[in-house]
């Protein structure tokens, strides 16, 4: 569930800037690794190593 107070205090769409790993070889993503998100100040983390196993955190 995202944090309500942070979500309803946002007044532009999309992130300002955004990271993830990516394989330039092979011109694919490697979904391993951490994908960021920056908006506006605020750092959302989506890290996930299997199906089941996902985690979402702000600002670390």
């Amino acid at each position: 569930m995202l944090n309500g107070s942070r979500t309803s205090s946002r007044t532009s769409p999309g992130a300002s800037a955004k990271a993830l790993v990516w394989d330039v070889q092979d011109s694919e993503w490697i979904s391993d690794c951490p994908v960021l998100l920056d908006f506006t100040g605020e750092q959302v983390e989506i890290n996930h190593a299997k199906f089941d196993d996902l985690s979402i955190a702000w600002n670390t």
